[in-house]
């Protein structure tokens, strides 16, 4: 359509929404059954994103960010620290889910977790996308977004 006029697609940007009451359901299974084979580590922590936590968050995304995502787009997403949460493990920032919530509408914008935590079990971003959802849907998450 745009290729007509001189533009040319350079990516492509996808949006999923979805019920988040099912997905929690699906998520939360294989939660309970990592937790109970110990996949998960004991000395693991998620917990919205404070002010005080911002350095550590946007160190930890400058270190990590898949190189397709835009650090200057995060920057004017409107997320919200109180809608986003740190992923801690020993201490340290081993993720981040950035979100922002209208409403009953909640949007996932980025989920990353340290390159050392990605691929096998992936409880990492297991562990994101829950506890993400678990708090949308305790105040009234009726739709969420995922960006691609």
């Amino acid at each position: 359509m745009y290729s007509n006029h001189g533009f040319e697609s350079s990516s492509v940007h996808e949006v999923y929404e979805v019920d988040p009451r099912p997905l929690f359901e699906r998520v939360d299974r294989v939660y309970q059954k990592m937790r109970a084979r110990n996949i998960i580590p004991a000395n693991v922590e998620v917990s919205t994103i404070q002010r005080v936590l911002l350095p550590k968050v946007r160190k930890f995304l400058l270190a990590n960010m898949p190189n397709s995502a835009s650090a200057l787009a995060l920057e004017t997403a409107a997320y919200k620290p109180e809608n986003s949460l740190a992923l801690f493990h020993n201490g340290e920032v081993q993720g981040v889910l950035l979100s922002r919530r209208i409403g009953k509408l909640g949007y996932t914008g980025l989920r990353v977790v340290a390159d050392h935590l990605r691929g096998g079990f992936g409880w990492a971003n297991l562990l994101l996308l829950r506890t993400s959802l678990h708090s949308g849907l305790q105040t009234g998450l009726e739709v969420s977004r995922f960006e691609f």
